[in-house]
């Protein structure tokens, strides 16, 4: 019997998940016996298909909390304009669904 994992599935919502091995960067992976898929752990955080890692992920958002503006991130960190956009985008929106729950 697999043992069972704290976590609920991402994709369906059931309550039982299982680990399901690593990611080649090391993540913990998961399996639903419910849906039948797999998924990362960090499935629905804002590290999720970047190319970015937690630090650029947190200097970005800092700089944008300070009031720097959008093409400036983009030129100090490296980053395309449209890439700091999303980032800063999709942050907003999971900090509002994480107030309204």
């Amino acid at each position: 019997m697999f043992p069972k994992n704290l976590m609920h599935c991402l994709l369906c919502g059931h309550d039982q998940v299982h680990k399901h091995g690593k990611t080649e960067k090391g993540q913990q992976r998961s399996k639903c016996p419910c849906c039948g898929k797999t998924f990362p752990e960090h499935l629905d955080s804002l590290y999720y298909g970047r190319h970015l890692n937690q630090d650029g992920v947190h200097t970005i958002l800092q700089a944008h909390a300070a009031g720097s503006n959008l093409r400036g991130i983009s030129r100090i960190s490296g980053r395309a304009y449209g890439t700091v956009v999303c980032l800063v985008r999709d942050a907003s929106q999971k900090a509002q669904m994480d107030l309204g729950s």
